[in-house]
């Protein structure tokens, strides 16, 4: 692709948002109180505690900061974690986001200090993300802060620890852009092992190319390592024209810059294109009336709470999501419209473990049945009893699940696949068993009840939608009496 330059006082901003600035040291180091009963925080890679036990370290926090996020990291070569902890000022929303570095430093993890405190570019707690991860590939753990600046566009903060014998940190890599996209590639199995580095990873980030008047028009601008300066810098950035990358068919979308219109593109069922030979696809709802996001592997199912939506360019959109069963648990997805029934999803979490990218394809609606009449999904409330003498519970989004003396908790989401409705239902018990039905609900009325009948048949989703598979089918009934006139 040919490189066009552009204007001196354009790439001296893009440069200057790249360049580190001097590490920040707090004045002294404040004394942290120990742990307090009660109090919330996160466990390693920012992921909340499952076993209800909460972190050795918790930082008391100055009255007039609130707390963001904290994540627990070995930073140092000693068995003891840190804490990292993200901060901002309580009466100035457009204060920036804060980092700080809580070392141990009392007899058996009673207390810690505050070794090291900087801002970042991020001034909203909106669409903040903390992570701690190898960027530069030297084994190193670096903090890697993402959110949002106060004019709404994407920043990115990346700190490296600036003594081998000191928690102090300096920044390596500052970027303010329309969109940011750290490059991720697997490393070697000598790098996993130890034995060696592994290559860096590369951070890229676009820009509207402001002069033009083609919203599609783009700047791609690529960071690299420079070991011998200590930090990113930026290559000569190239102009994308839009005719490389839109479509004619999209053009609608992508001239509609709100965060509804995206929305809507992508609501609906997706599954995984191409399809796997040897595993089922990944089937990705985004629920848009409901706000929720639920991905289906087959084994597990992961139901998402839609926190918020960000339109960065013009084909695509960033979504911040919350884990409904553990609501510490944060995923970002950067979805781009790549043809007209076609999204390329990045998903990432607080660590690199976390990431998963997907191509999916819209999923074809099944022919209706017989009577032509469109299903809608099913929305159980309360207890329904089997013949077994076994039942099921669906209390919100929740689920208790009691067979003979067994009782199983889980998530559940409905929604329609073609002609029919499809129950799904993850278990929470450590199984991380998902089990999906075709599902139907009748109700019918006497003189001094109602009956609620539930049919399940079990089937597998696939990327042409669903196929029927073993298992016993399933029949509950609910029973409501009327309350006599």
């Amino acid at each position: 692709m040919r490189s066009t330059a552009l204007p001196l006082c354009v790439l001296a901003a893009l440069l200057l948002s790249g360049c580190p600035e001097p590490d920040a040291r707090p004045g002294e180091s404040r004394l942290v109180v120990p742990e307090v009963p009660g109090a919330i925080a996160a466990s390693a890679g920012g992921l909340a505690s499952q076993n209800g036990t909460l972190p050795r370290i918790i930082a008391t926090l100055d009255r007039a900061d609130r707390l963001v996020t904290v994540v627990n990291a070995n930073l140092d070569a000693d068995p003891q974690e840190e804490q990292v902890v993200a901060v901002q000022r309580r009466d100035d929303p457009a204060a920036p986001v804060r980092l700080l570095v809580l070392d141990p430093e009392f007899p058996r993890g009673r207390g810690a200090r505050i070794s090291w405190e900087a801002p970042t570019l991020a001034a909203s707690a909106r669409a903040f993300s903390l992570s701690v991860k190898d960027l530069v590939g030297d084994h190193g753990m670096q903090l890697v802060a993402t959110g949002t600046s106060s004019e709404g566009r994407f920043t990115l903060d990346v700190f490296r620890r600036a003594a081998a014998d000191d928690l102090v940190f300096a920044p390596i890599c500052r970027i303010v852009a329309d969109e940011i996209e750290i490059e991720e590639t697997p490393r070697t199995e000598a790098y996993s092992s130890g034995l060696k580095n592994g290559a860096s990873w590369p951070v890229i980030s676009w820009l509207r190319d402001t002069e033009s008047d083609n919203p599609m028009d783009l700047v791609r601008i690529r960071w690299s390592w420079r070991p011998a300066m200590n930090r990113y810098a930026s290559e000569p950035p190239e102009k994308v024209p839009g005719e490389q990358v839109g479509q004619e068919q999209l053009r609608q979308l992508y001239a509609d810059l709100r965060p509804a219109a995206f929305e809507s593109f992508i609501a609906g069922l997706w599954g995984e294109t191409p399809a796997p030979a040897r595993r089922p696809s990944i089937i990705v709802q985004f629920d848009v009336a409901s706000r929720r996001i639920a991905i289906n592997d087959g084994d597990t199912l992961e139901s998402f709470a839609w926190r918020d939506t960000v339109r960065t360019l013009f084909d695509r959109i960033v979504v911040v999501a919350e884990n409904e069963a553990v609501s510490r648990i944060r995923r970002t997805f950067s979805i781009r419209a790549s043809g007209a029934s076609t999204i390329a999803v990045s998903i990432r979490g607080d660590s690199e473990w976390d990431a998963r990218d997907l191509d999916l394809a819209r999923l074809p609606e099944r022919p209706a049945g017989a009577a032509g009449a469109a299903a809608a999904a099913i929305s159980p409330v309360g207890e329904y009893a089997g013949l077994d003498g076994g039942s099921v519970r669906f209390d919100g989004d929740g689920l208790a699940w009691t067979v003979g003396a067994v009782n199983r908790r889980g998530t559940w989401v409905s929604f329609v696949l073609g002609s029919r409705s499809i129950l799904t239902v993850r278990f929470l018990d450590g199984s991380r068993e998902a089990r999906s039905w075709l599902a139907g609900l009748k109700e019918t009325r006497d003189k001094t009840s109602v009956t609620r009948k539930l049919t399940l048949s079990p089937v597998l989703l696939t990327a042409e939608g669903w196929e029927e598979t073993a298992g016993q089918a399933l029949e509950l009934t609910q029973t409501e009496k009327l309350a006599k006139p």
